[in-house]
């Protein structure tokens, strides 16, 4: 990664006069703009496996106090008739 990035940076041209502070600045930020990017994937790629985790327990403790509910409600409603 580090070196098509300074293959870019060689590529450029600019006045000889901003060429070694602005080539320095612009290598620092694609190198962090390229890491960040990576990092925020990864960090939402396991967020959302967490995220998927989650609602399916939710979703699963939901279905089960369904059943829970429905089945008192129906014994008691058997009982009354």
């Amino acid at each position: 990664m580090e070196e098509a990035v300074d293959e870019l940076i060689n590529n450029i041209e600019k006045p000889t006069s901003e060429k070694p502070n602005f080539l320095d600045k612009l290598k620092k930020q694609i190198a962090n703009e390229i890491e960040k990017c990576d990092c925020g994937y990864l960090a939402r790629k396991e967020n959302l496996k967490v995220v998927i985790t989650v609602m399916t327990i939710i979703f699963i403790l939901l279905v089960i106090a369904n059943a829970i509910i429905l089945f008192i409600l129906f014994s008691k409603a058997k009982k009354t008739w």
